[in-house]
């Protein structure tokens, strides 16, 4: 599927990230450079450093999840990873931060390259990677070509309950194994973890295209209403992810997250007389993030476009904050 030698299955995909860099960094001292909003950094970033004994180094991030290879060069070039030291690079595709974009197939080829010259591992974080491959109509292998290995993760995309999988070489897929087991991450009923992933394989691949058609289908709607409260970028929109921009000088983002999370006596008429709530996350003091997944129906789409629409008209005769 993904053109590696070898898997093994992870509990999440955050615990295959870090057995991904714990394998190949096993000196302490070794270097991960990720991306400054990357999953890893958030999530991994403390634990390469205690476990690890690991230099992690930041490197700043384009709209698009890609960044500067000339920068990170630089890094590599201050790094002293001279043998038994080890040096690995991750990006993340798509990506979650910068709303599930993807970023370019050469970008992520000329970074192998640079990777091979510097002769250090690369690692994709493709939590989303079936959303990037759908997306873009590109198979799989082609976005890992250059990539020693890639986690993928069952419980995203695939609307598995949990699980991910991290594939690579066989040698370093063993020591993964026993990094595994070093986290507490061995499974014993793993039949079952891995029995969902597969039906999501053989079943729901459709339903990340629909996810992508509605999220789609929600930024579309906000941007033809052409209003000062909300805004989106529909060309931005690659995946099943929405980054919804708030006037901040009317409603910040902690405010429209709270806003759709409750239910007043006047929306029920314009949202089909149903009460609906919409969880969403605030990134920022101007930006909220909704992300669609398989068990929102095209009805419930429907249903969050009116309640947008109707919050947008409920703050529109707001003045704004001097």
């Amino acid at each position: 599927m993904l053109g590696k030698e070898d898997g093994l299955l992870f509990p999440t995909h955050i615990m295959a990230n870090l057995a991904a860099g714990l394998a190949y960094c096993q000196s302490r001292g070794s270097a991960i450079i990720a991306g400054a909003d990357s999953d890893i950094t958030r999530n991994n970033r403390e634990a390469f450093v205690k476990f690890g004994g690991l230099h992690f180094r930041e490197i700043e991030e384009n709209d698009d999840g890609s960044f500067s290879l000339d920068n990170l060069k630089g890094e590599l070039e201050a790094l002293d990873l001279t043998p038994p030291l080890s040096g690995l690079v991750t990006f993340e595709c798509a990506h979650e931060k910068k709303g599930g974009r993807i970023p370019s197939l050469d970008w992520i080829d000329e970074l192998g390259k640079v990777c091979i010259v510097y002769k250090c591992f690369l690692h994709c974080d493709g939590t989303r990677l079936i959303n990037a491959s759908l997306s873009k109509n590109v198979p799989l292998p082609n976005f890992v070509t250059f990539c020693d290995s890639i986690t993928l993760a069952l419980d995203k995309s695939l609307g598995a309950p949990v699980g991910a999988v991290l594939v690579g070489e066989k040698s370093f897929i063993e020591k993964a194994r026993y990094i595994r087991e070093f986290l507490g991450g061995n499974i014993h009923q793993a039949g079952t973890f891995a029995a969902a992933g597969l039906f999501g394989l053989s079943h729901c691949l459709a339903n990340v295209d629909w996810d992508i058609d509605k999220a789609k289908a929600i930024a579309l709607a906000v941007q033809r209403e052409n209003n000062s409260i909300i805004n989106v970028d529909f060309e931005k929109v690659e995946t099943n992810i929405v980054h919804l921009y708030c006037n901040t000088e009317i409603l910040n983002a902690n405010q429209l997250k709270d806003r759709l999370a409750s239910v007043n006596e006047d929306e029920a008429p314009f949202c089909s007389n149903e009460s609906v709530i919409v969880l969403a996350n605030a990134l920022s003091v101007d930006t909220v993030s909704l992300m669609v997944h398989n068990k929102i129906s095209h009805s419930e789409v429907k249903l969050i476009i009116q309640k947008l629409m109707f919050i947008i008209k409920e703050f529109e005769h707001v003045k704004p904050v001097c």
